[in-house]
């Protein structure tokens, strides 16, 4: 295959649709209802996201790409003249890229029709522009796929009527088997299959912000298939039917896919990520990596999963895995993981009922009827005589530090201190009540008094953290110096200041001075 050959064909294709109305009519169309859909929910929600848009985006390309792409080889079949393409100088590979090259190209020019909007809501709001650029991203991921489909579609009619229908389905199907209504009703392994070799799954998790390499494994393996069934069907017009050769394209091309298929059930093995959003929110910190690396003793995490979980949480699997694996790599040999299924052994199963792992209940619809199954998703850490246990893991967006914090309270030779202030009509921790609670399980909570007479120095050796609650009376110069004599020797204080004290029977604000002003000063801060 060469590149001239291929990009004069794909030139051709995409000069095509520049000169017929009916492209324009298609790009119209998709852009007018996918504008519509994301700023009805924009009104709605008085929140500025793309997000809507992109979830409808699986369902818009499924009637869009296949309109696209029905005319692509059925009508050079109809019109005769795939006979007189053959007979050049190129190749099928050469007709069939250039033909996916000129279409995608298409449809890339029409989704930039929604780039206004994106700059918009990103002017408007603090949208992650990260995030944006993984769902468009996604967007050319997928589109190149049902491109890939809708040729295939087409290389096997001369009517364009039929390779829409057919393209579409396809595409309808890979959308289908991963939705919820449809997965409620497969028996749970052959749905967690369905949920593998569906678009939405894949699509979804690049548009959260996270390329990931199993997500472009899928893609790019069942476009390259779609696309090399196209090459086949315009092979088979030079080949005789009862020949050798023809047999073995028939052959080769069963094989690789069956390969393709096999390749995307088994993915879940391959590992490798970039994390788009702008936060790192699916990456590990430099906090959670420092201490990890910093074990000198081996911690045991224990993840106890069923194979037949509900689709919907497998993602989450998918989520706590991938961490759990970047928290191997950052510990080294100093985390010893296990994964393992109850289900299958009694001893396993014993072994998660001793740690507090229960099995969580779902429904399942089976014969018309739904049956309530139960399966494990949750997981223990140990260490020495201590272990920290998440009964069922219900939710990810906090599981790293909530994992890394029993890690780091588990293997220190000491508790941290945090002590507050007490003195000064300031706040205490019961006065806290959430916040004490928050943290007890990881700091000894105690009080340091500075409003005495003659104030002790304290360093950061014995006090981890300071808390300053809401002084309402000026802090002694004396305890003014003692923090900051704290701060100085790398001590950690949180100072919480009441700018003013509101008298509801004026009504009035009344300033409250903290004393802490000069301390501030010094060190470039303000109570604002």
């Amino acid at each position: 295959m060469t590149i001239g050959q291929t990009a004069e064909v794909a030139r051709r294709e995409l000069r095509g649709f520049f000169d017929q109305p009916t492209a324009y009519v298609l790009a119209v169309a998709f852009l007018g209802l996918g504008l519509y859909l994301a700023f009805r929910s924009l009104f709605a929600l008085s929140y500025a996201t793309l997000r809507p848009f992109f979830d409808n985006l699986p369902w818009l390309l499924v009637v869009f790409v296949p309109a696209v792409t029905m005319k692509s080889l059925a009508e050079e079949r109809r019109g005769r003249t795939l006979e007189w393409l053959l007979a050049q100088p190129l190749t099928e590979t050469e007709i069939v890229a250039g033909k996916f090259i000129g279409n995608w190209l298409f449809v890339m020019i029409t989704l930039a029709g929604t780039i206004p909007m994106a700059l918009g809501v990103l002017m408007a709001s603090e949208a992650d522009a990260g995030i944006m650029v993984a769902q468009y991203l996604g967007a050319a991921l997928l589109a190149a796929q049902m491109i890939a489909i809708g040729i295939c579609a087409s290389s096997f009619t001369r009517n364009q009527i039929t390779a829409f229908i057919l393209g579409a389905s396809i595409c309808l199907l890979l959308v289908l088997i991963g939705s919820p209504i449809v997965q409620y009703g497969l028996p749970p392994a052959l749905a967690n299959w369905a949920a593998q070799l569906s678009v939405i799954s894949h699509f979804q998790n690049i548009a959260r912000g996270v390329v990931d390499l199993r997500d472009l494994l899928y893609f790019a393996s069942t476009c390259g298939l779609f696309l090399l069934l196209a090459v086949a069907a315009l092979g088979r017009e030079r080949l005789s039917h009862a020949g050798a050769a023809y047999r073995r394209l028939r052959l080769g091309t069963g094989a690789i896919a069956l390969a393709v298929v096999v390749l995307n059930l088994l993915g879940g093995y391959v590992r490798g990520r970039v994390d788009l959003t702008r936060d790192d929110l699916f990456t590990l910190s430099s906090g959670s990596r420092d201490i990890l690396g910093g074990l000198d003793d081996v911690v045991n995490l224990t993840l106890f999963t069923s194979d037949d979980l509900p689709p919907e949480i497998q993602l989450r699997v998918r989520d706590v895995r991938d961490l759990v694996a970047d928290m191997e790599n950052a510990a080294g040999e100093m985390l010893s993981v296990r994964d393992i299924n109850p289900d299958d052994d009694e001893d396993a199963a014993s072994e998660a009922t001793a740690l507090g792992v229960v099995q969580i209940e779902f429904n399942v619809l089976r014969d018309d009827e739904l049956q309530v199954k139960r399966g494990y998703f949750g997981l223990a850490v140990t260490y020495a005589d201590e272990q920290e246990t998440i009964p069922v893991i219900d939710r990810t967006d906090d599981l790293e530090f909530r994992l890394v914090s029993a890690i780091a309270q588990m293997t220190a030779e000491r508790r941290p201190v945090l002590a507050f202030m007490t003195g000064f009509d300031a706040r205490e921790s019961f006065h806290y009540r959430s916040f004490r609670e928050s943290v007890a399980d990881r700091y000894s909570i105690t009080s340091v008094d500075l409003a005495s007479d003659s104030v002790a120095p304290f360093v950061p050796d014995s006090i981890d953290v300071l808390v300053v609650a809401a002084p309402m009376t000026p802090v002694s110069p004396d305890a003014s110096a003692a923090i900051d004599s704290y701060l100085d020797r790398g001590g950690a204080a949180l100072l919480l200041m009441e700018r003013h004290l509101f008298n509801p029977q004026s009504p009035t604000l009344i300033p409250v001075a903290s004393g802490l002003e000069p301390l501030l000063a010094g060190r470039n801060r303000d109570e604002g």
